[in-house]
């Protein structure tokens, strides 16, 4: 993923995972942009993360997109059963906008994965934060053992591996 190349594609639960482990203002300084669509939008709103979305959007860190293919959305929604529609808005604005989707969601990870789409979790942001020098790796171990404690349902293992990576002895 090159610095500022890169489109993060965002699902709910990752995104609101990013605002709680405080990692935007990395992903801002790295030049990359978080799209997501209007469903996931109305999610967050849901979620009560209004005030933080809003600013993000306002300072352009995050774009909603406002023109989802709702066709494919539909088609996604019958091909995939289970999916959501803000998880099936998700890929298709990934097809159309070549980001890498970020989900820690496992069905839609394995549907983006059947697809040949590039899908990663919150897991792999830290360690490209890492690996581009935007954070250090003690920071990084802070911030998983974060993401353990505000998500009952973050990857354990993943975290766990990730530690031991970046701190072998």
């Amino acid at each position: 993923m090159n610095s500022g190349a890169a489109i993060l594609v965002q699902d709910t639960c990752a995104l609101i995972d990013l605002l709680s482990l405080d990692l935007m203002r990395c992903i801002e300084e790295s030049g990359r942009r978080i799209h997501i669509s209007e469903y996931v939008y109305a999610e967050v709103l849901r979620a009560h993360q209004t005030a933080q979305i809003d600013s993000l959007i306002v300072g352009g860190l995050i774009v909603v997109d406002k023109v989802p293919n709702d066709d494919m959305i539909d088609e996604y929604r019958t091909r995939f059963a289970g999916l959501s529609v803000a998880d099936c808005s998700m890929i298709d604005l990934s097809q159309r906008v070549g980001g890498v989707l970020v989900t820690t969601d496992e069905k839609l990870k394995r549907v983006c994965l059947s697809m040949e789409l590039e899908v990663h979790g919150v897991v792999w942001i830290i360690e490209i934060m890492v690996t581009e020098r935007m954070i250090d790796v003690g920071l990084a171990i802070t911030k998983l053992d974060l993401y353990a404690e505000v998500n009952k349902r973050a990857p354990l293992k993943l975290i766990e591996e990730l530690k031991r990576k970046l701190s072998p002895e």
